[in-house]
């Protein structure tokens, strides 16, 4: 007898690659992560802002990550249809916690604030596309906070030389996570591609039992009628 069961318990609609709500429960698994990093961040930002904004912003952006965290628990349950808006909205908006942390950098001056601004950056956007990467639409909606500082940061060079350097960064940026995307979704399409085999052999092998079950019923009754 063939028991498919198991492989349909194994990959339910909710867990398949590329799902919401898979995206979600690997975001709170491994929730912890993201105060370890906002730790990082407020190090780093500590050498150049000083104690007092440093620990100031790392209180605001761990008191915004936890609202975060409380959210995507609540709604996790409830993506089986698609992200919906609540999820979205309060990523983003926490997300903009994160994102003044290069504006302080940035405008610190510090001779160190500037580079660290741009890798605050540019790993902002890093961190938003690995976690969200097979769904680049929230991804882009999500770290939209990262562009608005992006775009303050290069509007304060307009005029000056240091403009087109900092514009010459974006192609290389972007190309950084455009692979990243494009290596999720390619991975995600072969798992798929074997969902659907493994199922479709699934159909054969119940098509078999079903026909060796009727020819052992047909049997059975041509020996009762002898």
């Amino acid at each position: 007898m063939v028991e498919s069961d198991g492989v349909a318990k194994a990959l339910p609609g909710d867990q398949r690659a590329g799902d919401a709500s898979q995206a979600l429960t690997a975001i709170l698994q491994t929730q912890y992560l993201r105060y370890m990093i906002i730790a990082s961040w407020a190090l780093g930002l500590l050498g150049t802002i000083g104690w007092f904004k440093a620990t100031l912003w790392f209180g605001l952006t761990v008191v915004a990550g936890s609202v975060r965290g409380v959210v995507e628990r609540r709604v996790s349950h409830r993506v089986e249809g698609g992200w919906g808006l609540v999820f979205p909205t309060v990523a983003t908006v926490t997300t903009g916690a994160w994102a003044t942390a290069p504006l302080l950098a940035w405008f610190s001056g510090a001779s160190f604030g500037q580079p660290l601004a741009l890798a605050l950056i540019i790993s902002g956007y890093v961190l938003v596309f690995a976690q969200l990467r097979s769904s680049p639409r929230q991804a882009l909606i999500i770290s939209s906070p990262y562009g608005a500082s992006a775009a303050i940061i290069l509007m304060s060079l307009w005029g000056g030389a240091e403009f087109w350097s900092m514009l010459a960064v974006l192609p290389f940026t972007a190309a950084g996570l455009f692979v990243l995307v494009t290596m999720t979704l390619l991975r995600e399409d072969r798992i798929r591609a074997f969902q659907r085999h493994q199922a479709h052999l699934i159909e054969e092998l119940e098509a078999a039992r079903d026909k060796a079950n009727a020819a052992n019923d047909a049997k059975s009754n041509f020996l009762g009628v002898i």
